[in-house]
């Protein structure tokens, strides 16, 4: 499990780490023993966009299942047949260390309490005071015309 609690790190964690580094290669430098790493410059943190693909997203909006299949995706080696050859992410060992995170960590709570927050008061909300006026506009790219109450498709 050791050497695979990488896997699961990338794949439930909330934040990110980052490197300025001066070197021509940049990011960090592998240097031979174990966790060891050189670094010329500076390192920051990060909180990652939501692109679906890591624990912020599936903690806040409660993607257990999309977090096991993007960790069996990314993370297991495959052949050419698409057959597993290295195992890194066990969907079982994810889903309870995804658990036991949603017991565990005031982050990871908070993460669940925002994804309820957005599903119980202001998608509804949105959707009330919503017209279909407002969705054409924003989904087709619609302007308004000169006209109250009328819109026109952009030319």
């Amino acid at each position: 499990m050791g050497r695979n609690s990488v896997s699961y790190n990338n794949v439930l964690s909330l934040g990110a780490c980052g490197v300025e580094n001066e070197s021509n290669t940049g990011g960090f430098e592998s240097i031979h023993g174990d966790h060891s790493l050189l670094l010329h410059g500076r390192m920051y943190h990060f909180l990652p966009n939501n692109s679906r693909t890591g624990g912020l997203y599936f903690f806040t909006y409660d993607a257990m299942q999309e977090m096991q299949i993007y960790g069996d995706r990314t993370m297991n080696q495959r052949n050419n047949l698409g057959e597993v050859k290295h195992y890194r992410f066990y969907s079982n060992i994810g889903a309870e260390l995804y658990r036991e995170q949603t017991e565990i960590n005031y982050l990871v709570q908070e993460c669940i309490a925002q994804g309820e927050l957005v599903r119980q008061e202001i998608v509804p909300m949105l959707n009330l005071n919503t017209t279909r006026f407002d969705i054409a506009y924003c989904v087709r790219g619609f302007q308004p015309s000169k006209q109250k109450n009328r819109i026109s498709p952009k030319e």
